[in-house]
């Protein structure tokens, strides 16, 4: 009985490794796409603030950019938020 527990302890032991490498690729794909969103968020807001300089002088045209904007980085939070949960 020996030699055969040691035979499926050995087919798990290499269905742990194949599974373990699996899921480490997808750790690295998702870190990647966290990354990519993250600069991409960081980007929106740095575009955002000319617009908010402008708005906060009293250029109306600025403000109607700037909450366009606002609702943009709501958005790409929310991705960001949904891609760390592992939901997308």
């Amino acid at each position: 009985m020996s030699p055969r527990r040691e035979f499926f302890s050995g087919l798990k032991l290499v269905a742990e490794l194949k599974n373990n490498t699996i899921s480490r690729k997808k750790e690295d794909k998702m870190t990647n796409k966290v990354s990519e969103k993250w600069e991409d968020l960081k980007n929106l807001v740095d575009m955002l603030g000319v617009d908010m300089d402008k708005a906060a002088g009293g250029n109306k045209a600025a403000g109607t950019r700037a909450r366009k904007g606002l609702r943009n980085i709501k958005a790409a939070a929310a991705e960001l938020v949904k891609l760390t949960l592992g939901k997308e």
